[in-house]
């Protein structure tokens, strides 16, 4: 709820292209993700999207050492 300028700032898929609780499933489901409509992103500043990475990153890894 703030105002940052455009280089502090990410464009971020909303969903993951990789799932992190699932992980790789195929190629044709990584374009389709890649490429989505609009309303599918979202801008987030530089902080919310690697707090956003980061708990991505942690699921993934928790799904790995199963």
């Amino acid at each position: 709820n703030k105002v940052y300028p455009e280089t502090e700032c990410s464009v971020d898929h909303i969903f993951p292209i990789i799932d992190p609780a699932v992980g790789f499933d195929s190629w044709d489901l990584v374009i389709e993700k890649l490429f989505c409509e609009i309303d599918g992103l979202q801008v987030l500043c530089k902080e919310c999207h690697d707090n956003k990475t980061q708990k991505e990153k942690l699921i993934a890894k928790a799904r790995r050492d199963m």
